[in-house]
């Protein structure tokens, strides 16, 4: 009977093991951030904007991990880079059945930067951190930007449609269309 009780203990720990394997193991949580420039596709050209999103990975299916977009920040930055403008909203929509980002990734537990060129539309309101400013709406999405005759602006260039509009405001104060925008991740920003 005790020999029969390990079998049983081994059994278990195998099929829990197995189960693991199978759902595959989630990757560590992600921060991508996309660079907005007064000359799009001009790398030296001053950065006006910045828009951060922080992922948490959710679920896992095979080689796709599905993320949650956790919170927007939006930065409006002054020429010298000083930060004029600050805005942060929590659990913004995502428009996917399920309300997550999927990413094919080639090593799902290890993600690289490259692979967050597909970005979802993700809409949401932030407020804003300094009372002097009203809070800020957005909207953004994109794709993998191919650079007609040419090489892209950056080494990580997505393709970046998106509106940021003060609430209380008629029209956007950024907007554009499937503009160049450089990405990147926060080991990046140095």
């Amino acid at each position: 009977m005790r020999h029969q009780g390990l079998k049983l203990c081994s059994f278990g720990l195998l099929v829990q093991a197995l189960s693991g394997v199978a759902l595959g193991q989630l990757p560590p949580d992600q921060t991508v951030y996309f660079k907005l420039r007064t000359t799009p596709t001009n790398p030296a050209s001053a950065v006006y904007s910045l828009i951060t999103m922080h992922l948490a990975a959710a679920e896992r299916s095979a080689d796709y991990v599905g993320w949650r977009v956790t919170q927007v920040v939006v930065q409006e930055l002054a020429a010298d880079g000083a930060v004029t403008g600050h805005w942060s909203g929590l659990e913004p929509d995502v428009s996917t059945s399920d309300g997550l980002w999927w990413i094919r990734h080639t090593d799902p537990t290890q993600p690289v930067l490259s692979e967050f060129v597909r970005v979802p539309l993700v809409t949401g309101k932030a407020p804003a951190t300094d009372p002097r400013f009203d809070d800020l709406e957005f909207s953004v999405s994109g794709s993998p930007y191919f650079s007609p005759g040419s090489q892209p602006p950056f080494t990580n260039t997505v393709a970046l449609t998106y509106s940021l509009r003060m609430l209380e405001a008629q029209e956007p104060i950024h907007e554009g269309d499937d503009e160049p925008v450089e990405s990147g991740g926060v080991r990046d920003m140095d």
